[in-house]
């Protein structure tokens, strides 16, 4: 192991209003699945935390069909560092896996493609101990506006974030890049995500998360910058892709009889926001433009899921998942999510 992974035994302390309390362990959970370059970059910025560190990092290997080489675990796999390994079963298992094994009192879910920036776990601990009736946390995710997928991304997760913060503090909107649980909450198995759901897992967790009173709580504070390696037509065509194979958890969000679409003037809240920015950020028209064809691409994407779950005439049983989190709080029924 490199002398240059620290030893994250030290939980550490955080103010929280005027006291100095200890932070809560912290257990970050990443699937992967071939991307090791862009896990070396997430694991790096979980390095120099301040102030806190993760008790545990979890890395799941869904069934990579290139594995991790001896230079990537001689650098990054330690003692509280380790990689957990099964077939090739989706990023909900991959989670799942993760989650059913992790010791923390807080479970972070991140995605190997993003960093963190370098309070976002003291960020997040100090939110677990101002709302200690808040089960779930959905941190700030922006995109790295250095290049154009990066921009685009960057505009629509900030007006996704602007238009459905609520009043209280919590966000009709859940994104898996950087989302956190309490431990307690969580079934014995694990299994907070639908094993079913190949895709839209996150759309299909808040519509579970607000029919069960637990909408989470946004921690604006704790920054997790999403970096997708695409170019612009590979990001526009997985739009298409996502949309697709989220056909399952489309039927099964269809089942709980939450609405999840966003209304019209939220929805026009969100292109006026998305116009503002182009404004003001280089090469911002350009990033709106591919904002509007990956749009309309995964517009393309929902009518062919929406005829294959016609076709198949998909009635979808209840199972152990509809209430994923075991407290729960009186809340609204609308919701709205939005992965990358």
């Amino acid at each position: 192991m490199s002398s240059s992974v620290p030893d994250w035994t030290s939980r550490g302390t955080v103010h929280a209003g005027s006291r100095c309390r200890p932070a809560p362990s912290i257990s970050v959970i990443i699937p992967v699945h071939n991307r090791w370059s862009t896990l070396g970059e997430c694991l790096g910025s979980l390095r120099v935390q301040r102030d806190i560190v993760p008790c545990e990092v979890i890395v799941v290997d869904d069934g990579s069909t290139e594995p991790a080489s001896d230079a990537f675990i001689a650098e990054h796999v330690g003692t509280h560092v380790r990689i957990l390994r099964q077939p090739h079963l989706g990023i909900s298992m991959a989670r799942n896996h993760g989650i059913s094994v992790a010791t923390g009192e807080i479970l972070l879910c991140v995605d190997s493609d993003c960093r963190l920036d370098a309070c976002c776990l003291r960020e997040l601990a100090i939110a677990a101990i101002q709302h200690p009736q808040d089960m779930a946390f959905q941190l700030h995710i922006a995109g790295d506006c250095s290049y154009l997928v990066g921009k685009a991304e960057h505009m629509w997760q900030s007006a996704n974030q602007a238009v459905f913060q609520q009043a209280d503090g919590q966000i009709r909107w859940l994104n898996t890049s950087g989302f956190a649980v309490r431990k307690a909450s969580v079934a014995p198995s694990g299994h907070l995500f639908d094993r079913r759901a190949k895709r839209g897992e996150d759309n299909l967790l808040l519509v579970r998360l607000v029919k069960s009173g637990s909408m989470p709580r946004f921690v604006p504070n704790a920054i997790v910058t999403h970096c997708p390696r695409l170019r612009p037509l590979g990001y526009i065509l997985k739009a298409f892709k996502t949309a697709v194979m989220a056909t399952k958890a489309m039927s099964l969000m269809t089942s709980e009889g939450v609405n999840t679409r966003a209304s019209r003037p939220e929805r026009w809240s969100i292109m006026r926001l998305l116009w503002a920015q182009s404004c003001q950020l280089p090469s911002g028209k350009a990033a709106l433009m591919l904002i509007g064809a990956r749009y309309g691409m995964k517009s393309v994407g929902r009518a062919v899921s929406l005829v294959l779950r016609r076709m198949t005439k998909t009635v979808i049983p209840g199972d152990t998942m509809n209430t994923p989190i075991r407290a729960s709080r009186d809340r609204g029924c609308e919701s709205r999510t939005e992965k990358e």
